[in-house]
């Protein structure tokens, strides 16, 4: 059996939750909420995590990428994310934001 590691499953956990965002172009938790009201199919997709954390990076209107933490509660992770968003657009003066397309 492989040996438990805590770093190997954060690590998936986390890349699960940006491909989600990026691939949906929606917040992860957004496929969370989908199952969580019936759409009991989006459990089957593979590849990703329908968990709270991951946010889709916006540039002009385009998904381009996204962000996302996963070392805390479901909102805390989802708090950080936006704050890191937040940070690049007052920091850097990019024009990069995540819109809640819930």
């Amino acid at each position: 059996m492989p040996e438990d590691n805590p770093r190997r499953r954060y690590t998936a956990n986390l890349r699960g939750e940006v491909d989600t965002a990026a691939l949906f172009k929606k917040p992860a938790q957004a496929l969370e909420d989908a199952i969580d009201h019936g759409r009991y199919a989006a459990i089957t997709t593979p590849g990703f995590t329908e968990m709270q954390g991951g946010l889709p990076v916006v540039v002009d209107g385009e998904v381009i990428g996204a962000i996302g933490e996963s070392f805390a509660t479901p909102e805390e992770d989802e708090e950080v994310a936006k704050e890191v968003l937040a940070a690049l657009n007052r920091d850097r003066n990019l024009s990069i934001f995540s819109t809640p397309l819930r």
